[in-house]
């Protein structure tokens, strides 16, 4: 037990007073026994903060202020993390039941890894499961495919960040994309296939969203995907670039109406 990794966890929240209860629960309940727990609001107004200070005695630091941006209160979770490895779990995703201890063991007996991830189930508003969000790692698919490391089921050795940074707080919806990359570039990288933690789908996350501009989500997907290639073009890019055509015409409620039409 001694030698386990201190592991941090990082929550961002802002106005999740639907999620975080069982957000937090996920942590305080793991029982793993060197875990720093740290929970940064940007300023919530919608009753999450009665309920973060409901659980103020098993919440290692909290702070409640606007920041610029979900990546920017990622960052100064991480300024703030004192474990060996840092992971980052968004107040509306949880923690399978041991998790904690599973990353804890392995890293245990692989001290050569640096970034360890695992499975994450893609579950709707209400729980149920939809999909895995992960696959075995591989470094060409990393870079230049998808991003197929899920950030609910990611542990990172906080000396990376000396060589990586913080993340990017002009990127939206690619600053982890974006810091596993840079991660990856120089250090280990190892996938464990257990199952570690839910991303919920829903329409009032980032991802998902109702107010998501897909045209600028694309485009911010290629401009990440460009950074770290010497391809002329790559799979994703090929993938994306007919999205963004269709929205740079402003087709896809066209395209919708034709779907529906189909459908109906």
């Amino acid at each position: 037990m001694n030698n386990l990794p201190k592991i941090s966890i990082v929550m961002p929240s802002y106005n999740q007073v639907k999620f975080i209860e069982e957000s937090i629960l996920s942590v305080i309940k793991q029982g793993y026994p060197k875990k720093e727990f740290l929970i940064i609001d940007g300023g919530s107004t919608d009753g999450s903060i009665e309920i973060i200070k409901k659980y103020a005695e098993k919440i290692d630091y909290f702070v409640s202020e606007k920041d610029f941006c979900q990546n920017h209160a990622v960052n100064k979770g991480f300024l703030k993390a004192t474990g060996d490895y840092i992971a980052w779990l968004n107040s509306d995703d949880t923690y399978e039941e041991g998790a904690l201890r599973k990353v804890g063991n392995y890293l245990v007996n692989h001290p050569e890894v640096d970034l360890l991830y695992g499975q994450a189930a893609q579950i709707t508003l209400e729980g149920n499961f939809i999909g895995w969000h992960a696959e075995p790692y591989n470094k060409y698919r990393l870079f230049h495919c998808r991003d197929i490391i899920p950030t609910q089921a990611c542990f990172f050795r906080r000396s990376c960040l000396a060589y990586a940074g913080l993340l990017d707080t002009k990127l939206r919806w690619n600053g982890d994309w974006d810091l596993w990359k840079r991660i990856a570039q120089k250090y280990n990288v190892a996938f464990l296939d257990e199952y570690l933690a839910n991303w919920r789908i829903h329409k009032e996350s980032i991802s998902y969203g109702y107010n998501i501009n897909s045209l600028h989500c694309d485009l911010e997907t290629i401009r990440c995907a460009r950074k770290y290639s010497r391809m002329v073009i790559s799979p994703i890019e090929i993938k994306i670039l007919p999205c963004v055509i269709i929205d740079f015409l402003r087709l896809r409620p066209f395209l919708r109406k034709i779907r529906d039409k189909i459908k109906g």
